[in-house]
């Protein structure tokens, strides 16, 4: 029966958390130099008159955030090796779990500086992926309803969700006027496949007396992708295969699921020392049409249990089998779906230290099925620094904190950056709940770089030296 259950939590940790591959850009919020911060900040824009992103490499960003356990606290170490004992973490778990990922690949990116204005075009591929763990549902896949005699289990929240979708972007940032900046990006959305858990409700309940049970149950659920389901006389769902007419060139260039969002972006400098700024990210919704397959069931179930002559691995769970499949058998059909996009809120400030070093703080806020998961960064900055830029930041989230750091070159008109929410998880992937990379190559033209007493004053206005001076004499009376 143990080994039953091992293959049941297997099942439940896969279907909630999908792909493995979220989005956090803590670090590069306060990097204002780098052309990429246009992507979570719209209000700023490049400080070169053509900015191109090398074609193919212009921008790449990877993120995965769990905070229900690491692999390795899954595994135990044995005298063959390693085993799969996921104990400690199911009993440690509360509530729901999160356990998030994003990959962002960007071929294409181009802006464009015109007087007080940059402008921006983008083609990005998204593969995100947003779950929750029920800790509950978990436990019960791993000790069966043992824990939960005389108590009641809840099954809710379970979600499972990944999303693969195209976004071309049109965007621009205007400098108002000496202390104001703001922007914004509209994007184009086209979703290639989804598989979308829209909510699940219910619990299982049970008795002292002879594991009698008594459940209640609702799921709805959705998938878009050139898949064919296959069912049985009575509707039951036998098995699936991909469609006879998927092609790969069909998939990618996939119309149908057309979608829109908005970012929004602010910069301010309040006084010469202090800089606040703010982003409002992927506030829009993608509408699914094209091969679509929707899965509804719902039901109540109560089952006496287990008598004094019951044949626990045999009887038992052959009759409970059949009480859920006949019960949850869920409803197939071909309902068009909406999902909206998870957002995020980025806010943050800055205050100069000297003349090209600034210290920061950013606090994002991303919103997903009425949760809020928040992160605070603190970082050093540098700026306008011959061609560098620099950054090392220190983030508090999920009661944990993190090490990272950016780096930014431009070295004639090629711009390289790299960066990372927490640079030493990579020295262990298998004992991180965060990983971070973004990276990128930009080739920039028509960069106007001054400093010190050559710098141009903001309005365009440079000062000329007066020989002779008019009013020296009256200076000199004083």
């Amino acid at each position: 029966m143990k080994k039953n259950y091992t293959y049941l939590l297997i099942l439940v940790i896969w279907f909630q958390t999908g792909v493995i591959e979220a989005q956090q850009n803590e670090t590069m919020f306060l990097m204002h130099d780098l052309p990429q911060t246009h992507f979570i900040n719209p209000a700023i824009g490049g400080k070169c008159k053509i900015n191109i992103g090398l074609p193919g490499a212009a921008s790449i960003h990877t993120n995965y955030n769990n905070t229900a356990f690491t692999v390795k606290e899954l595994l135990e170490r044995t005298p063959e090796g390693y085993a799969f004992a996921p104990g400690n973490v199911i009993d440690d778990l509360k509530g729901q779990e999160l356990i998030s990922a994003e990959l962002h690949y960007t071929p294409f990116f181009f802006g464009w500086k015109y007087m007080n204005a940059f402008f921006t075009l983008s083609l990005t591929e998204k593969f995100t992926t947003y779950n929750t763990l029920n800790a509950d549902a978990t436990k019960l896949a791993w000790y069966g309803n043992e824990p939960f005699i005389g108590q009641e289990a809840s099954l809710s929240g379970i979600r499972g969700n990944a999303f693969h979708y195209r976004e071309y972007a049109l965007g621009a940032a205007f400098d108002i006027n000496e202390k104001l900046k703001l922007g914004f990006r509209t994007k184009f959305l086209f979703g290639k496949a989804a598989a979308y858990t829209a909510n699940t409700t219910g619990y299982i309940r049970t008795g002292n007396d002879f594991y009698s049970l008594q459940t209640d149950f609702s799921a709805e659920a959705y998938a878009s992708f050139p898949v064919e389901f296959k069912t049985d006389a009575e509707g039951v769902i036998t098995g699936a295969a991909i469609k006879d007419d998927f092609s790969v060139m069909k998939y990618f260039f996939n119309r149908q699921n057309f979608g829109m969002a908005l970012d929004l972006g602010v910069v301010y400098d309040l006084n010469e020392k202090i800089t606040i700024s703010g982003s409002v990210l992927d506030l829009g919704y993608i509408f699914w049409k094209s091969d679509v397959s929707s899965f509804k069931g719902s039901g109540s179930i109560i089952f006496q249990g287990a008598g004094p002559d019951t044949d626990y691995r045999s009887d038992y769970l052959q009759r409970l089998s059949n009480e859920f499949a006949d019960t949850y058998n869920p409803e197939l059909g071909n309902d068009p779906f909406t999902t909206a996009l998870p957002t995020q809120i980025y806010m943050g400030a800055s205050y100069k230290l000297l003349s090209h070093l600034n210290a920061g703080a950013t606090l994002r806020n991303q919103f997903y099925k009425n949760r809020v998961h928040s992160s605070l960064t603190l970082s050093v900055n540098t700026f306008e620094f011959n061609g560098i830029n620099g950054s090392m930041s220190y983030t508090f989230q999920n009661g944990e904190s993190n090490f990272g750091a950016g780096f930014g070159a431009k070295l004639g008109f090629f711009h390289w950056h790299l960066i990372s929410d927490h640079v030493f998880a990579f020295t262990d992937l298998s004992d991180t709940r965060n990983i971070n990379l973004r990276t990128g190559f930009t080739l920039i033209f028509g960069c106007r770089e001054s400093t010190g007493r050559n710098k141009k004053n903001p309005k365009g206005i440079k000062a000329l030296p007066c020989v002779n001076d008019p009013y020296s004499k009256h200076r000199r009376r004083r």
